[in-house]
């Protein structure tokens, strides 16, 4: 079996496409949530392939440097991008209990797909630019997951709404809140990648504004 770097690039390139159409149908309620499960299956089936392609890759081709650091990203981006298509699927779950789409829920919602999209800009183009615009950017959506958060607690303080609404609402943003976090983390990945150094816990890239 000849499995390249390239290889295992393509096929996360390829799963991303999917991660990608499920984050951006899962709140249009004109979209069954049958077509949302069938592509989440396919980003699962890919999940398992791209780990088997990457053990494959270690094991056989014992690559070193820029293909190791290739093929160890791979898997956590495999991972990550996994769980964006779950946090998305699960977010359909939430969102049909809102009578009112918040403008800041969408905003939230726009900033985590372009989050996304930059992540994996990055990787295609090796440009650690855009990877760092990403996890800079990933402190707007901590702020608007806040302010979304403050005001659904006070409107059921106000009884404004129900319960079950506001809790919904939390939730839907968190949900997305999450994948700003993955997004980031993919981000932070590209950049070992592309340059070795782990990046990681250094806040001081997210405190940028």
């Amino acid at each position: 079996m000849n499995i390249t770097s390239q290889q295992l690039i393509d096929e996360i390139l390829e799963m991303s496409s999917l991660v990608e159409a499920i984050l951006e149908k899962c709140m249009d309620m004109k979209v069954h949530r049958d077509q949302l499960e069938e592509l989440e299956n396919k980003v699962n089936q890919f999940h398992i392939k791209i780990d088997d392609d990457s053990f494959k890759y270690i094991a056989l081709k014992q690559p070193h440097a820029r293909d190791l650091r290739i093929a160890l990203s791979m898997m956590k981006m495999n991972a990550q991008l996994e769980r964006v298509a779950d946090e998305s699927y699960n977010l359909r779950r939430y969102f049909k209990d809102l009578e009112i789409l918040p403008s800041s829920i969408k905003s939230l919602h726009d900033q985590v797909r372009k989050m996304i999209r930059g992540a994996i800009d990055a990787l295609v183009t090796n440009n650690t630019y855009l990877a760092t615009e990403v996890i800079k950017s990933d402190r707007h959506a901590n702020e608007l997951n806040r302010e979304i958060m403050k005001d659904y607690v006070e409107k059921m303080k106000n009884n404004e709404i129900s319960f079950d609404e506001g809790l919904s609402g939390i939730r839907v943003a968190k949900n997305l809140e999450r994948i700003g976090d993955l997004s980031t983390n993919f981000a932070e990945d590209v950049i070992f990648i592309v340059s070795g150094s782990d990046i990681r816990h250094q806040s001081h890239l997210k405190d940028k504004s």
